[in-house]
């Protein structure tokens, strides 16, 4: 008898998800990837069941939907279904808890932040990360502008290669060329990162960011309040001259 969906343990599902002998594409593969797909989006919608050894692998378990191209490729209801399930992770995020740390010169959140659901879902392909980002900049509260913040402070980083300790001049300078956001890669993460900065490039996020600043009394989160609406500025300064 075929084992129940949710008696596959996380573990076996990471295991089969970054296949070490390269993706199949065929059509019993795709068919069984397709058959697992409800367990793995209930293990990613559920952080208690991801072993500590396996967090921030989450990514992998979606890599065969964006193999498949399946926003081109799967039936409608099936797309409309799986936008419908990332809005509602998206949702989840934006209320778990955060936590902010100092580890190095400039604050980053850690938790299920937006960074987290950029790098985990932007790998499903089909844009499915970028078209659930306006629904941040839709609801208010610190936890919220938190999360926006974080996301502009995580991308200008990964982008010098300097997480968390980069200067702030270094980040702004990757304002000024589009190819270390990505414009000469053609994977799907780099293109979601240039697309996030394009969101993020919204004049109302960097009034947000100065509102939430000059309200913050705790001096970690003003920190990255302030760098995430220093970013922002330069973000849409460079924008305009380019214009």
């Amino acid at each position: 008898n075929a084992m129940p969906l949710r008696a596959i343990a996380p573990f076996a599902l990471f295991d089969y998800a970054r296949f070490d002998g390269g993706y199949r594409l065929d059509a019993e593969t795709m068919a069984q990837y397709r058959a697992f797909l409800p367990r793995i989006l209930e293990i990613l919608a559920d952080s208690s069941t991801i072993p500590r050894a396996l967090q921030g692998d989450e990514d992998v378990l979606l890599t065969y939907m964006r193999l498949a191209e399946w926003r081109a490729h799967w039936p409608a209801d099936e797309v409309a279904a799986l936008d419908g399930y990332f809005a509602a992770l998206f949702d989840d995020c934006l209320g778990a808890p955060l936590e902010i740390r100092r580890l190095r010169a400039v604050p980053s959140l850690h938790g299920r932040d937006l960074s987290w659901f950029l790098w985990v879902v932007g790998n499903a392909g089909g844009d499915a990360a970028i078209r659930v980002l306006p629904r941040a900049a839709a609801r208010e509260g610190r936890a919220v502008d938190l999360r926006i913040a974080g996301l502009a402070r995580d991308i200008a980083c990964d982008a010098v290669d300097a997480a968390g300790g980069a200067p702030l001049d270094a980040m702004l300078a990757v304002l000024e060329t589009d190819e270390t956001l990505g414009a000469q890669c053609p994977c799907a993460r780099c293109a979601q990162k240039k697309a996030a900065w394009e969101w993020l490039a919204a004049p109302g996020l960097r009034r947000r960011m100065e509102a939430a600043f000059l309200a913050e009394a705790d001096p970690d989160a003003a920190a990255l309040f302030s760098l995430a609406e220093a970013l922002i500025a330069a973000l849409i300064e460079t924008r305009a001259r380019r214009a």
